[in-house]
């Protein structure tokens, strides 16, 4: 009988898939280096990288510069760049980004600091191109003696270059770096200007109206007094008829102006901040009951402030933000709830005098199309005893009351989304 014994003497042959002891050698010849990576796995680790980091490794090869370049466009091209002169690292890293990526940038913020302002500016100028839509301007410093780099002839020169810009916004401390004449010019593609900061005055804005009628919004919080906000509106009233967002900060009194209503036919959200007798609203003379958002910055909260609110029939978001000190009443939300019946969002923000439970849960139940209500209070010790005694009162599935330590003193009610909706 034949056995299988001579098979036993036959030498078993080496594995190929045998593992092959690992020595520093080995390590070195199989070590993959980046380099060796195709392109859409470096695009991935590309777009995990910071910005200035991204800017850093465009001076590794071209092929890590063409890669970069694509994932910029990715993950930053839609986002507001902060571009900043503040100190060495901070303008170090812009000039990285400028020269790498200038040509893309969208949305930009530029913060000047104490000095040489004016060739940084140059600098955005040069690298950026003409894909530029929306800029901020700002600066660090405040009450200090700064180059006024913002001149009517610089803003010139930016105007020429960039010919697409859709949005310029002027914000913090740019007193000393500006002349406020230069936004007395056209910006041809631009449809919105905002305005904080008190070099403007009203005939800046004005000027700035009658040569710019494209303008869809339009933000002039500097200090204006109330008759220079009445001669605004009027202006607005005759020269941008496609305004839809305006925004004012208005002080002093209204006794001797007289009311004539201008009809802002387009206009969609009002803020107005008033530092002044509540009558100052009425006397602002907007009479388009076609607003949809309302936001207002005032000193106290009365029947005049209600009487204002209730005229625009369309509005869907309502903010009422007030001084700590100043009271809100109650018995206010009978009548925003009855006048109001689009209402989807309200914010109240202020010193809620005898918070009566009742009034609030009558309030967000019977507002039909409410889903958001805020109510906050800097003052109130008792928020989260408030929480729990509305929730109580509500007794109702569709709605729930948070609080949220990070907005402190703040109750936000939500109304759950029914099915079908």
């Amino acid at each position: 009988m034949k056995t299988n014994d001579h098979l036993q003497k036959v030498p078993r042959k080496m594995d190929t898939q045998e593992i092959v002891p690992i020595t520093q050698q080995t390590m070195v010849a199989t070590m993959l280096h980046l380099d060796n990576l195709n392109v859409d796995c470096l695009l991935n680790i590309f777009r995990m990288l910071s910005l200035p980091d991204l800017a850093s490794v465009t001076g590794v090869c071209r092929n890590f510069r063409d890669i970069a370049a694509e994932a910029f466009k990715y993950e930053w091209k839609n986002k507001t760049i902060r571009l900043s002169n503040k100190d060495s690292n901070s303008k170090l890293e812009s000039t990285a980004i400028l020269r790498n990526f200038g040509n893309q940038l969208q949305n930009v913020q530029i913060v000047f600091d104490k000095q040489r302002n004016d060739t940084f500016f140059k600098l955005i100028i040069d690298k950026c191109s003409s894909q530029l839509k929306q800029v901020d301007l700002s600066s660090t410093c405040f009450n200090v003696h700064l180059e006024r780099v913002l001149s009517k002839e610089n803003i010139q020169r930016f105007n020429d270059k960039f010919v697409n810009l859709k949005a310029l916004r002027f914000e913090n401390n740019i007193d000393d770096i500006i002349e406020p004449e230069c936004i007395e010019q056209q910006f041809p593609a631009l449809e919105e200007l905002s305005l904080s900061g008190y070099p403007f005055v009203n005939q800046n804005v004005l000027q700035f109206i009658i040569v710019n009628p494209q303008i869809k919004s339009l933000s002039s919080f500097h200090c204006n007094t109330l008759q220079d906000g009445v001669d605004m509106i009027r202006m607005i009233d005759q020269h941008l008829p496609r305004l839809e967002r305006l925004g004012l900060w208005v002080h002093g009194r209204a006794d001797m102006i007289e009311y004539q209503p201008r009809f802002l036919k387009a206009l969609k959200h009002l803020k107005i901040h008033s530092y002044g007798s509540t009558a100052n609203l009425h006397h602002l003379s907007i009479s388009n009951e076609r607003v949809e958002e309302m936001e207002l910055e005032l000193g106290s909260c009365d029947e005049n402030v209600i009487d204002f609110i209730c005229q625009y029939k369309e509005l869907t978001k309502l903010a009422i933000r007030l001084y700590s000190d100043s009271p809100f009443d109650c018995k206010f939300l009978s009548e925003l709830k009855k006048h109001l019946p689009k209402l989807t969002e309200i914010e109240i923000c202020g010193f809620w005098r005898d918070l009566n439970h009742t009034d609030i849960v009558h309030f967000v139940h019977e507002s039909k199309r409410l889903i958001n209500f805020i109510l906050r209070d800097g003052k109130r010790k008792d928020i989260l005893d408030d929480m729990n005694q509305i929730r109580t009162k509500l007794d109702s599935t569709h709605w729930s009351v948070n609080y949220n330590a990070s907005a402190p003193r703040q109750l936000h009610f939500v109304r759950a989304k029914r099915p079908g909706n």
